[in-house]
């Protein structure tokens, strides 16, 4: 049996597969180590309620595979428009049309994938690993306890690596259940009728708290401070709709209750009528208080539940002799260069959940964000160790003196890549496409447009080419007073006139001259995320709107001076389509919608 590999990959959970499917297209030897019985990752333990928060949309608008990508959260990255038409099943959501799909189901499909797309031969299971240390240039993996194999790159793939339990006295195995070991069979039974603490805020403490609003008696979330929700922040970590109902029922005085109380001990009751109970002491500060005060005060509940998150750092399994990645402030994840590769460790990457320590804002933490990473990532490890030069999805060459044409068609080409992108989109400003227009002689340009990578990477790799233009997706809601104003304010569109104000996620196209970023181009939001078709189909329409926007920033990029026109219907019906309201229809539509008046900004603000 083979001992040595170039990439090892550690964990068979999407993470792992996922690469495994790209360096199996890429033709690239490795080896997956998954230390269960079949691959499939944690998903038939966790979430542990079973249902899944990540979006699972069977339908959308248009027949593009990667459009469909993006509100299909669960299907890995690396199967491609023609792996679907061959086998539609490979698709997740042929397996399910649930919007939030059973966890189980996953599993089933992450091992119908590995199978069918023939990655068996190149995974080994039953072999976890227990120890990696680097004594000399290669790798040493210990699988099992034994060591059996050496590798030049190893790719951590497991996913969480211990739960994480807060510094409380007296809070230990005895008195409280982590989140991994809640039963939803059992609990039916052990939590009827009683009062359950929940301790966390994001989406696994609600994820318990929702499962148990039917049964206990009260249900209280304690916080150290008050959550954030994923409709307000757009981080898909942050708490999400279907587990947030006990908001609701809190203010609907249910007996389901969330409280900023800080535990400091924590004693179970020996004996007496309230016998096996437990007495939370609390020391919560009040500076909201006149004067302000400390409230020191003891509870009483039944059941505690801790969901205070986990480590991604594998720090049991590593060498620390030999192999110490350095890990952040808090010692959740490993700190990564641009390419996902441990900061001080060559050749050790994460995979998977632990590049969110990359992309706090976006998506990195979920399947459907860090599928795009891995997808990244291929060609990065193809290019760099085993000699398949990256390659641009489009290269033009034309002249500089009359670019119009050579620039119609790559205006063409990027409306078509903003409406379709799944990285761009999930990973919004984290990832970018650039935009390279280099000159060869003295007249002509050659212009590339390369895959999507994280903006630190292009920066690193193209950021010395003079003339360049990023493409990235970005939210405007910050543009707006002091940019935390309740989302269900914007139900209106942006203002056509001026889409820099655009305030759901749309494409940006920034232009760098030298170094240095001279404009900005936004498309205005789109209800469906699409720029190559209109939200409106008047005859009045601008066709040409969103082709123009690209046109010009590629124009400015070159430093040509040609314009076309961004609004959004021609210029001989600008009267027809967007009169002007008079004083007394402003005071009216601000009566029945007071809070349209917030979203004004600047000296028109203050005459409302």
């Amino acid at each position: 049996m083979k001992n040595h590999y170039p990439n090892l990959i550690v964990g068979g959970g999407p993470a792992g597969l996922n690469l495994a499917l790209e360096f199996s297209k890429s033709g690239i030897d490795y080896l997956l180590l998954e230390g269960s019985e079949a691959v499939g990752g944690q998903w038939d333990r966790v979430p542990v309620c079973g249902q899944l928060i990540s979006l699972n949309k069977k339908y959308v608008p248009g027949e593009s595979h990667t459009y469909r990508m993006r509100y299909d959260w669960h299907t890995l990255s690396s199967i491609s428009e023609e792996d679907a038409r061959k086998d539609p099943k490979l698709r997740f959501t042929e397996w399910s049309s649930e919007h939030w799909p059973c966890a189980k189901t996953y599993k089933k499909y992450l091992q119908y994938l590995a199978k069918n797309m023939g990655l068996a031969s190149s995974i080994r299971t039953h072999s976890r690993v227990t120890a990696i240390s680097r004594p000399h240039d290669l790798f040493v993996i210990e699988v099992n306890g034994e060591s059996s194999l050496t590798a030049d790159r190893i790719f951590c793939g497991t996913g969480k690596s211990e739960a994480l339990l807060p510094d409380v006295k007296g809070l230990n195995s005895d008195t409280c259940t982590m989140y991994e070991d809640f039963d939803p069979v059992l609990a039916v039974e052990r939590y009827r009728n009683k009062i359950v603490a929940v301790i966390g805020r994001g989406n696994s403490a609600f994820e318990i708290a929702h499962f148990l609003v039917g049964i206990t008696a009260e249900t209280r979330i304690l916080t150290k401070s008050l959550p954030k929700f994923a409709r307000q922040s757009h981080n898909v970590h942050d708490i999400r709709a279907q587990v947030a109902d006990v908001f609701d029922l809190m203010q609907l005085k249910s007996n389901n209750n969330i409280v900023s109380d800080r535990i400091v001990e924590v004693t179970r009751i020996p004996s007496g009528k309230d016998a096996g109970r437990l007495l939370l002491r609390y020391d919560t500060a009040c500076p909201h208080w006149t004067p302000p005060r400390w409230l020191r005060r003891t509870g009483m509940v039944d059941e505690i539940i801790v969901c205070s998150g986990f480590n991604y750092t594998m720090a049991d399994i590593f060498d620390m002799d030999t192999v110490r990645p350095l890990r952040d402030e808090k010692g959740k994840y490993c700190l990564l260069n641009s390419t996902w590769e441990s900061v001080n460790v060559p050749g050790l990457y994460f995979i998977g959940a632990p590049t969110r320590t990359n992309d706090p804002d976006a998506a990195s933490g979920f399947v459907h964000g860090f599928r795009c990473n891995i997808l990244a990532l291929g060609q990065i490890v193809a290019e760099k160790y085993h000699a398949q030069p990256l390659r641009p999805v489009l290269e033009r060459q034309f002249s500089r003196l009359s670019p119009s044409h050579a620039l119609e068609e790559l205006s063409a080409f990027l409306v078509k890549l903003v409406s379709t992108t799944m990285p761009l989109f999930e990973l919004f400003g984290y990832f970018a496409s650039m935009v390279t227009f280099e000159m060869e002689g003295d007249h002509e340009v050659l212009a590339r447009v390369w895959p999507p990578f994280p903006r630190q990477y292009n920066k690193e790799r193209w950021g010395s080419v003079p003339n360049q233009l990023e493409v990235v997706f970005e939210y405007g809601f910050h543009r707006y007073g002091d940019g935390a104003l309740p989302t269900h304010y914007f139900t209106l569109p942006a203002d056509h006139f001026d889409t820099s104000k655009s305030a759901y996620i749309h494409p940006v196209f920034h232009v760098v001259r030298d170094g240095i970023e001279t404009h900005q181009f936004h498309m205005q939001e789109s209800l469906i995320g699409r720029w190559d078709m209109d939200d409106y189909v008047d005859p009045e329409t601008n066709v040409d709107q969103y082709r123009n926007t690209a046109f010009n920033a590629c124009a400015a990029a070159l430093g040509w001076p040609e314009r076309r026109s961004m609004l959004p219907v021609l210029d001989e019906h600008l009267d027809k389509c967007y009169p002007l309201m008079t004083p007394d229809e402003v005071v009216e539509a601000l009566r029945v919608q007071p809070t349209l008046g917030l979203l004004k900004a600047g000296p028109e603000k203050d005459m409302i």
